[in-house]
């Protein structure tokens, strides 16, 4: 009967101390928080948006080059049919007369050191026939100008 109690203090004894611990942790915490338990002013305030409102964002000239040049890249990379149908018509008759050609073109383009990991080195933008073009200079020397119908619709023209 002896050997029963002792056996069965051990368990109570453990269940004691994984229910005091936690307490006794989270009291000496309560105590250092510096709130005395009161609930802490939030330093934010939730906007109620109404239903289809707009919320403008603002973009760099630099940011839309760049933006518009890695799109650009990303397609020409991986689907050089897609990126032949952004050439706008200037570049079409100029360089190239037929989708060939321009994968010629993209072949060696593609075995220019550094063409995998290019970036834009300079920009700028100006109007052209009542369209605005960014024009984007990459850190290899290939130059692209983007020609903008709105936004984010535009063609491509390789200098």
């Amino acid at each position: 009967m002896e050997e029963l109690s002792k056996n069965s203090l051990r368990p109570l004894l453990i269940g004691l101390i994984i229910i005091l611990v936690p307490l006794i942790i989270s009291f000496i915490f309560k105590e250092n928080d510096g709130s005395n338990g009161r609930v802490l002013k939030q330093d934010f305030e939730f906007k109620d948006y109404e239903v289809n409102e707009v919320i403008p964002v603002y973009i760099t000239d630099e940011e839309l080059v760049k933006k518009y040049y890695s799109e650009f890249m990303d397609i020409l990379i991986n689907d050089p049919e897609k990126a032949f149908t952004m050439l706008d018509d200037e570049t079409l008759i100029e360089k190239f007369d037929s989708y060939k050609s321009f994968k010629s073109y993209l072949d060696t383009l593609k075995q220019k050191k550094g063409f995998y990991t290019t970036t834009v080195r300079n920009y700028s933008n100006e109007m052209v026939d009542g369209k605005r073009v960014y024009f984007a200079m990459d850190s290899i020397g290939n130059e692209y100008g983007f020609v903008e119908s709105s936004i984010m619709n535009y063609k491509v023209r390789i200098y």
